[in-house]
């Protein structure tokens, strides 16, 4: 079956993506942080540690403000910076307060509602949601590229 543009389908894929990214906004409003501050936290929590070129990356920030959420997020106690073994010019961000993922409301969130609704779904049907998700990770970080691409030229 093919699918237009037009399709209900579509509209509410576009939908969850805009509720989702107000969902994470309301977050970090109420955690006294910025979007991109638990943007770096939840990857920090997913990869243990990352360069300030990494966070830069996942963030679409600049290094300048990169380093400036360092700056923020270290005052309160939730990143540390750390001297990187292999070459001790770079500097690796570790997550500092392991509490943190504890009580992180979106851990939490996919954790046990996430978690709760796909079990309602077969393993086959769970299969087809995650091909679902990877791919549309890969259509989101190609568009991300190439819009990257036409903005620095």
């Amino acid at each position: 079956m093919q699918i237009s543009s037009d399709n209900n389908t579509a509209a509410l894929v576009q939908k969850e993506s805009r509720v989702a990214t107000l969902f994470i906004y309301t977050i970090a409003e109420r955690m006294g942080l910025q979007l991109t501050d638990i943007r770096c936290l939840d990857h920090l929590m997913e990869n243990q540690s990352a360069t300030a070129g990494d966070i830069a990356r996942v963030t679409g920030l600049t290094t300048g403000a990169v380093t400036a959420m360092i700056d923020r997020l270290e005052k309160i106690n939730l990143v540390r910076r750390t001297a990187d073994e292999k070459d001790r010019r770079k500097t690796i961000i570790i997550l500092y307060n392991k509490n943190f993922h504890k009580s992180n409301i979106i851990t939490n969130f996919f954790t046990k509602n996430v978690t709760e609704l796909l079990n309602m779904y077969s393993t086959e049907e769970q299969e087809l949601i995650a091909d679902w998700n990877k791919k549309m990770t890969i259509l989101f970080q190609d568009e991300i590229k190439q819009l990257n691409s036409v903005k620095s030229k």
